[in-house]
């Protein structure tokens, strides 16, 4: 096993461990000691079907492991309940590499996204807060099974709309950005484009997404806009076409 006197590459490496503990029950002791306060990314394996594993970072290694041995059975998620159905015989502890632990969250959530193991509730590191925590398959699947055939009452749809009502709403105070509203206007199909009709130039060098905005910013009411649109007359100094010469 490496030591702590390598130098951390940045470049993500193919996933080769670098120790492994076959015999949890008979050599956790050891390796909890030979893994003390190594900092770095493990892997635990269910081996009678090893597409169930799970992945996790810790600065401690070694203290890592004695919690899993003894806590993990008790832990409320996927891993807890294999453990508390198969036991620690079924299973084998694996230190994937070593690294900083300022590179902790990165490489971890490195091994979530390339593996999507079957045994994590989430695809991304919870401690990183710019990381969207994205749920797991089978967490996606559980969640989705205990949901088929419930109904909220009246009351609670209406506790969670006040709930998420003025500043408590993600999006209170916040506006889409332009190219965001342009991309969904084009996928809608109702740009509208507005010539000058001295040299056909196009006012603003990109289409208006509404007819509302239009009316904000020249010289013409909605219905009138409308109009011009399928008989293509120019109006006050302007062209209003709903395609793109």
């Amino acid at each position: 096993m490496k030591n702590h006197s390598w130098t951390y590459i940045e470049k993500f490496k193919k996933h080769i461990s670098e120790d492994h503990c076959r015999y949890v029950i008979k050599d956790h002791g050891l390796y909890q000691k030979k893994w003390k306060n190594i900092s770095g990314i493990y892997k635990i394996t269910y081996l009678n079907n090893k597409l169930f594993t799970y992945y996790g970072s810790s600065k401690n290694i070694g203290a890592r492991f004695k919690y899993h041995y003894y806590n993990g059975k008790n832990q409320n998620n996927f891993l807890g309940l294999f453990l508390n159905a198969f036991g620690w015989f079924y299973f084998s502890f694996t230190l994937i590499e070593q690294c900083y632990e300022n590179k902790l969250r990165t490489r971890e959530n490195w091994y979530l996204y390339k593996y999507k193991p079957l045994l994590n509730y989430l695809t991304h590191s919870y401690r990183d807060p710019r990381k969207l925590q994205v749920m797991s398959p089978i967490t996606k699947r559980k969640i989705s099974v205990s949901l088929i055939g419930k109904t909220m009452s009246l009351e609670t749809r209406k506790k969670m709309s006040i709930s998420k009502r003025g500043f408590k709403n993600f999006y209170f105070g916040k506006k889409l950005h332009p190219s965001t509203l342009l991309a969904a206007q084009k996928i809608r199909g109702k740009l509208i484009y507005v010539y000058n009709e001295k040299d056909l130039s196009l006012v603003n060098n990109i289409p208006f997404v509404s007819i509302r905005e239009i009316a904000k910013n020249l010289p013409i009411n909605p219905g009138t806009l409308v109009k011009k649109l399928y008989f293509g007359l120019p109006f006050k100094g302007y062209y209003y076409f709903s395609k793109y010469l």
